[in-house]
């Protein structure tokens, strides 16, 4: 659809985005995917309120897109939190009073004014300090899954291999168990029977 109609409430991609709690990105591709009940003119897009409405009342979107804006959220309220306290630091106040005035938990009050009292260089040395910890760590929680996926196969390996030899062991018992029962038939073909004569004739009758 093309144009917009005359009594006709719309939404622009920002208000639908708002709207259902997604990037502009994702209305585009919603858009791509004819997803979305829209209307373009002068190369914008705008979507009637009702049909986005009725849209809205179905659509959930992801985890990842619900997270960003709780993340964003989350950074903003510690970028406030220390705002606020390291205010009461340079007003002269210890933790205990700085807790008294901000409200917020003494663990919280007691970490930043450790980060307070840190010289910018010692602060970058432990935020280093703490990143190759985080990665070691990382690292030998990955070395311990491969080794634990590779006990897996040989385990595995192991079954199926005496799997196969249980097999094996089943078949030559029973190889062995049938051997009395084809001892006469094995004795007729080697012509103490009635089968060597058939056989005879049968070569006989395809040279004639």
């Amino acid at each position: 659809m093309s144009g917009r109609q005359a009594g006709v409430a719309y939404y622009t991609s920002g208000e639908a985005a708002r709207r259902l709690g997604v990037t502009i990105r994702m209305i585009k591709h919603m858009i791509k995917d004819q997803r979305l009940v829209h209307v373009s003119e002068n190369g914008r897009y705008y979507f009637p309120c009702d049909a986005l409405h009725r849209f809205a009342e179905t659509y959930e979107p992801c985890a990842q897109q619900q997270s960003a804006p709780k993340e964003r959220e989350r950074l903003r309220a510690a970028g406030t939190c220390a705002q606020s306290v390291f205010r009461c630091f340079a007003k002269g106040l210890d933790v205990r009073d700085t807790v008294l005035e901000t409200g917020y938990a003494p663990e919280t009050v007691r970490r930043l004014w450790t980060e307070w009292n840190t010289s910018l260089e010692a602060g970058e040395k432990r935020a280093r300090a703490l990143a190759i910890e985080k990665a070691e760590q990382a690292a030998a929680k990955q070395a311990e899954k491969e080794r634990a996926a590779k006990a897996r196969a040989e385990r595995r390996e192991a079954y199926i291999a005496a799997k196969r030899l249980e097999q094996e062991r089943a078949r030559r018992e029973e190889a062995e168990a049938q051997a009395p029962k084809l001892a006469p038939w094995r004795a007729k073909l080697r012509g103490n029977g009635e089968v060597i004569p058939f056989a005879r004739k049968a070569c006989e009758d395809r040279k004639a």
